[in-house]
């Protein structure tokens, strides 16, 4: 990797670290309890396990080392379907002001729109429709996991994965329509690779 790539990948890495950080003081000030209560907590969100993916990926690139195609592109499209949905779906649920609206910000604007303009500027070119399943399987792993974790548990991370308040049909709904938006945002990424790579 080039030194501009490196160094911004760094940033990126910095950026996620810190704000992930700052994301688990904020919890630990307003539920209390363990540091691994509140990290056990805070695994439940696609948000904030999303980051974490980002910050290994940029952190990797960071020190040096080569990556495929799939390998950013797929945290790319995951941290960006995270910032839309938050956007256009969860903003409104929740009031935040100062540090908290911050952090908030930086977990759900900054850190996807910085990795999305780092994939177009330096990610490895290369994308085909193989590559497919390994960019819809982080979501996917994902939203299995947090079902199975909300009918152990009762906790559900989002509005529309509560089968509890829902019913698993209205979930499964949700379910595929955030897979056909996946589908959609990975065959535009397609078409922006094959066009970058010209």
């Amino acid at each position: 990797m080039p030194i501009p790539a490196r160094l911004t990948a760094l940033a990126i890495f910095t950026l996620a670290a810190l704000t992930l950080r700052a994301r688990v003081d904020l919890t630990l000030a307003e539920l209390g309890g363990s540091v691994g209560a509140v990290l056990w907590y805070l695994a439940g969100y696609l948000t904030i396990v999303t980051n974490l993916l980002v910050a290994g990926v940029m952190g990797y690139i960071a020190m040096g080392r080569r990556v495929g195609p799939g390998v950013v592109a797929a945290p790319a499209l995951c941290i960006a379907m995270v910032g839309i949905v938050y956007h256009l779906v969860l903003a409104g649920l929740r009031q935040m002001t100062g540090y908290e609206l911050l952090v908030n910000h930086g977990l759900h604007t900054a850190l996807p729109i910085a990795t999305v303009l780092w994939w177009l500027a330096f990610g490895p070119r290369g994308l085909r429709p193989a590559y497919l399943p390994w960019l819809l399987a982080w979501p996917l792993i994902y939203t299995g996991y947090a079902l199975v974790r909300g009918r152990i548990t009762g906790f559900w991370p989002y509005p529309f994965l509560n089968v509890d308040t829902l019913g698993s049909w209205a979930v499964l709904t949700n379910v595929l329509g955030i897979l056909v938006l996946l589908c959609v945002m990975a065959a535009a990424m397609m078409a922006i690779d094959r066009r970058l790579s010209r």
